[in-house]
């Protein structure tokens, strides 16, 4: 845990618990050194126009 952000590592397939712990290190490292929030799409912004047959201009 990082703060109030938390990852979740599930690693599949090790041969053993200490490799396991390792891979696992490893995503979670990753995931809180690179992790950003991004809005794709601001709240106040239209996302897209779209015609509507018979519809009316609005």
């Amino acid at each position: 845990m990082d703060g109030d952000m938390r990852l979740i590592s599930v690693v599949l397939g090790a041969q053993t618990d200490a490799i396991r712990f390792r891979e696992s290190e490893k995503l979670l490292t990753w995931g809180f050194r690179f992790y950003e929030t991004v809005t794709p799409i601001k709240a106040d912004k239209p996302f897209a126009q779209q015609r509507v047959w018979f519809g009316e201009n609005s």
